[in-house]
């Protein structure tokens, strides 16, 4: 159930001693997911408004975005050119970046964004993204 694999992140971001951000109740969620043009399902919105993101990078060299870094991020960032995904982390500053695309209504599809022609899916849901994460299943969050 993917309140409960949200959970199981926040408390491994805390044993790591990250600062996690407060999340966001949801209607400030979902003014800003569309300030990103983003379809806000009821899957996204119970993402982003309980996982804010941390400051810093985790023990993996992970950074998972703040809903206001991501704004930042997909809107001004160098970075990030190709405007049809929705990037919300990245991997050692920027050595590529995880992202979703709304692909249906009911769901947004993940990929692992390497270059704007080397992307990646990797997952058909954040629950099943964040249980790669929570297993540390280097082959599915960094394929080949």
């Amino acid at each position: 159930m993917l309140s409960e694999t949200l959970e199981k992140v926040k408390n491994l971001w805390q044993k790591q001693g990250l600062a996690v951000n407060d999340p966001l109740d949801l209607s400030r969620t979902k003014k800003q997911l569309q300030l990103l043009g983003v379809q806000a399902t009821d899957e996204i919105l119970e993402v982003f408004s309980t996982l804010n993101g941390f400051e810093d990078i985790d023990d993996e060299c992970l950074s998972f975005w703040s809903l206001d870094q991501m704004i930042r991020e997909n809107v001004n960032s160098r970075y990030i050119v190709d405007k049809s995904y929705v990037h919300f982390a990245d991997f050692l500053i920027f050595s590529h970046t995880y992202a979703f695309r709304q692909d249906s209504e009911a769901f947004g599809s993940l990929y692992c964004y390497y270059a704007p022609d080397y992307i990646v899916r990797i997952a058909d849901s954040f629950e099943e993204f964040f249980e790669y994460y929570l297993k540390r299943d280097s082959g599915k969050l960094w394929p080949k």
